[in-house]
């Protein structure tokens, strides 16, 4: 069966193109949020849920203000994945699962939006941010608030689900069979405990995979251009990290077909 695939942003943060790519110009851009919105007859999945208002509401308590001073927000009402799916005529209750492929606030600030959602998650990813709160959480960029409060009676984890096909050079998948469509679930290291990314096969055009915070310049993919310093820093794993960009290279090369998306890719609303 065929999925139909969206993709739009729910606000953005500033900050200097050398923090995504070197050899960018040292220059203040905005990196956009983009989610996916993952559609079969009559319900909806979402990869992710970008920002929402209640971010900001947040970032105005200490200690998450900090957060903000040090990567500035823009987040409006009419941006937000709740919003979008509204113009659409598409309600709520609609939406059946959300894929969260980790625990920062650009990727969770609509989870509150969908009462009747399931969650899908890495256990490794939720285990390393649940317990975390104050300064220990802001220290992961996790936003405890962002949380439902019946969050773990909606959520399993992708590590319980069968293992998938192989993806080129990532041969650690897991498959998620939703509304007779099967689809591949990516472990993509580095950036922070398990992240995973979303391929879909059956788009009726090109296949898509979802690579999160993989990188932040989708130049990347093509001549492996790393963060500076400082986006290196803010890493969990550098040697994880590089080993997924080149793992991702190598996927690009062979598979040239596949539209890749980054989470923060400030080219994707002109490639479409």
């Amino acid at each position: 069966m065929t999925t139909k695939i969206t993709i739009k942003s729910s606000g953005s943060c500033s900050s200097y193109a050398k923090l995504a790519a070197k050899t960018q110009k040292l220059e203040k851009v905005h990196f956009p949020a983009h989610f996916g919105v993952i559609q079969q007859p009559e319900k909806t999945m979402l990869f992710d849920t970008g920002y929402a208002p209640r971010v900001d509401d947040i970032f105005q308590s200490f200690p998450y203000q900090l957060y903000k001073l040090l990567l500035p927000t823009h987040i409006e009402e009419s941006g937000s994945v709740k919003a979008y799916l509204q113009s659409q005529g598409i309600g709520g209750e609609a939406v059946e699962l959300i894929l969260i492929s980790h625990f920062h606030p650009d990727h969770i600030g609509g989870l509150k939006d969908f009462p009747t959602a399931q969650f899908l998650c890495a256990k490794e990813a939720w285990d390393f941010v649940k317990d975390r709160r104050g300064l220990r959480a802001l220290s992961q960029g996790f936003l405890p608030q962002l949380i439902p409060d019946d969050f773990e009676n909606r959520l399993s984890f992708i590590e319980d689900l069968p293992a998938g096909s192989p993806l080129g050079p990532f041969t650690h998948t897991r498959q998620l069979d939703w509304r007779g469509t099967a689809y591949t679930l990516v472990p993509l290291p580095g950036h922070i405990p398990g992240q995973y990314g979303l391929f879909v096969e059956e788009t009726g055009e090109r296949p898509v995979f979802f690579i999160s915070d993989s990188l932040w310049d989708i130049s990347a993919l093509e001549t492996l251009d790393l963060p500076n310093f400082i986006g290196m820093h803010v890493q969990h794993n550098n040697k994880e990290y590089i080993a997924t960009i080149h793992k991702l290279h190598a996927l690009k090369q062979a598979r040239p077909e596949i539209r890749f998306i980054a989470t923060h890719d400030r080219t994707l609303d002109h490639a479409r």
